[in-house]
């Protein structure tokens, strides 16, 4: 299935850059994230611009700091 997804680069607390191709939680279907999250279905509270996305290369949640974003965010078609 594909899905928009975005490519993009923050710098992290350590002062690294991290380069991300993600799906915003919104646009990623009901499936897989019933698959993957568990518990009270309350949204941790995130600092500032940090926000929760999933990462297609770690098949996982991540945050990602739109706060320190680098340059502009690419749209990409993500097949997950």
């Amino acid at each position: 299935m594909k899905v928009q997804g975005y490519k993009g680069k923050f710098v992290k607390k350590n002062g690294d850059e991290r380069e991300m191709l993600f799906v915003e939680l919104g646009d990623l279907p009901a499936k897989l994230l019933s698959e993957h999250t568990k518990g009270t279905g309350k949204q941790a509270k995130l600092p500032g611009n940090q926000r929760l996305v999933w990462d297609v290369e770690a098949k996982n949640f991540r945050v990602f700091n739109f706060g320190t974003l680098v340059d502009r965010l690419q749209n990409i078609s993500v097949d997950l």
